[in-house]
């Protein structure tokens, strides 16, 4: 079987969280939450999901570091983040606007 390539697919890598990623995971969720989610929630409903003026980075990296998270990088710059406990429950999974639906 010949299977073709698409060379215009990024390649992701999947590596554990790092405090060094605090700021760009934080970015991701509330640009996740504020356009990628924007067409099916309420202002309202996206201002008290994001609560982008009571974020702050160091209780931001300790919730993240706390849930086992993992990173997915395009060369080398982070897209998209998620976590996942002992038993397998995921509780946060976003994707930058940027790297949404690249194939």
């Amino acid at each position: 079987m010949d299977l073709k390539t698409n060379t215009n697919v990024p390649v992701v890598a999947i590596r554990p969280y790092r405090l060094s990623d605090a700021a760009d995971t934080m970015a991701i969720f509330l640009g996740a939450v504020t356009e990628t989610a924007a067409s099916d929630y309420s202002p309202e409903q996206i201002e008290a999901w994001a609560r982008p003026e009571a974020r702050e980075l160091s209780a931001w990296h300790a919730a993240m570091n706390a849930r086992n998270s993992y990173v997915a990088t395009v060369d080398g710059e982070p897209a998209g983040f998620s976590d996942v406990d002992p038993k397998g429950y995921i509780d946060m999974m976003f994707v930058s606007p940027r790297y949404l639906r690249p194939g």
